[in-house]
């Protein structure tokens, strides 16, 4: 019911009209090359810097498991390119990151994941560096909506060395923090009206 009010407030987000911007906070240095001003997929706020996501995330995809050895419950979730399939045994990831979808239709979503858990060779884990909150970066993934850049073919799906190459808007990241607490409040808010 709110998906056009969510989406655009994703979008003031991502674009730095969400949050004030503050003059205590230092700007962001750039990360590796600068996108030519014809790239720029919009305009930032001044000390906001657009990044390729090579340079701000290590991203590599996780392992193949057996089907068998996924159930309906066990020890530890297990995550595919569609978020969650089931439970397994074992784990081969520990901590707080993104997984993008990297294949079929759904490919490109995006879902934050933390603790002990298993991706499965159809997630791209996305490891955040220094300079990213894993929450905002979340927000952004969404609204960059990666799946534009999946292969046309009857299966499609996402190349790691396609969407390294995507220039990802990094503001500073006390303001990443405040953009994360503004889109917990407000989309809080919208959940609760929407039941």
């Amino acid at each position: 019911m709110f998906k056009p009010l969510r989406d655009k407030i994703l979008e003031l987000a991502i674009s730095g009209k969400l949050v004030p911007q503050l003059d205590s906070e230092p700007a962001v240095e750039q990360i590796g090359p600068a996108p030519s001003k014809d790239e720029e997929p919009f305009a930032l706020p001044e000390k906001w810097k657009w990044v390729r996501l090579d340079k701000l995330f290590n991203m590599y995809a996780g392992k193949n498991i057996k089907a068998a050895l996924i159930k309906s419950s066990g020890r530890y979730p297990c995550y595919g390119g569609n978020g969650l399939r089931g439970y397994t045994d074992e784990c081969n990831t520990s901590g707080t990151f993104n997984l993008i979808g990297r294949q079929g239709a759904l490919c490109g979503n995006i879902h934050l994941v933390s603790g002990d858990f298993y991706a499965t060779e159809h997630a791209v884990i996305a490891q955040h560096c220094d300079a990213i909150d894993p929450k905002c970066a979340y927000f952004f993934l969404i609204v960059l909506n990666l799946n534009q850049y999946a292969t046309a073919t009857a299966q499609p799906g996402l190349s790691i060395s396609r969407i390294s190459k995507v220039y990802y808007p990094l503001p500073p990241l006390e303001e990443q923090h405040r953009i994360v607490a503004k889109l917990d409040d407000i989309m809080g808010n919208l959940e609760r009206m929407d039941q």
